[in-house]
């Protein structure tokens, strides 16, 4: 089955969870790290094991070893500890309403429908009569943006969201859930093999 790209948007809908899998996702040890930081330790077992056979002290193979788990706590718990304690002094928003996505041959496409802000003698009737009042419709307006591929420089996944690297900064959250056939997850990610090429 080939690329299926969108004809009638889809909502996209964002979670803080999703965000926090993609930050995740984003920060996750590399496995040339995870090389480098088993060679150490082997290191730091083997030279700590042959110090204490020639009853010398190991202080010095000790402190590699110390090194390694101060690293990795830092690496997987206390940087996304520190992440949400500063997040949550912002207060950010997770998530944007009315905001459609859809794909395109070019890129992301999306689609928000935002509120107006209401002017005496401009609002429209709605034809819906409660009584002898009219009810009032608030205006709306439709704001349309493409993300064009060539504005990512990179992607990467896992079981819940596609992370697309920005060129600019920063980086957009694809939740997978967001599958359907308006929404191919399977299309998305082969236009970003096409595009940016395989995944980091």
């Amino acid at each position: 089955m080939g690329t299926r790209f969108t004809l009638h948007p889809v909502p996209y809908e964002t979670t803080e969870a999703d965000w926090w899998a993609a930050w995740r996702l984003d920060n996750r040890v590399s496995r040339k790290t995870w090389l480098i930081l088993g060679a150490i330790t082997v290191f730091g077992l083997i030279g700590m094991g042959v110090l204490i056979w020639l009853k010398t002290n190991p202080f010095l193979f000790i402190l590699v070893l110390a090194g390694v788990i101060l690293y990795l706590g830092f690496r997987l718990y206390l940087m996304e500890w520190l992440t949400r304690r500063q997040l949550k002094q912002q207060n950010p928003e997770w998530r944007v309403d009315g905001l459609k996505i859809g794909l395109q041959p070019n890129g992301l496409s999306f689609v928000q429908t935002v509120a107006l802000p209401p002017q005496a003698g401009k609002q429209r009737k709605s034809g819906k009569r409660k009584g002898n009042k009219t009810a009032l419709r608030q205006p709306q307006a439709t704001q349309a943006a493409l993300v064009p591929w060539d504005q990512f420089e990179g992607w990467c996944e896992n079981d819940q969201v596609l992370v697309l690297y920005r060129k600019a900064g920063g980086f957009q959250v694809l939740p997978k859930r967001l599958n359907s056939p308006e929404f191919q997850i399977d299309s998305v990610r082969d236009m970003l093999r096409l595009h940016l090429g395989a995944a980091r």
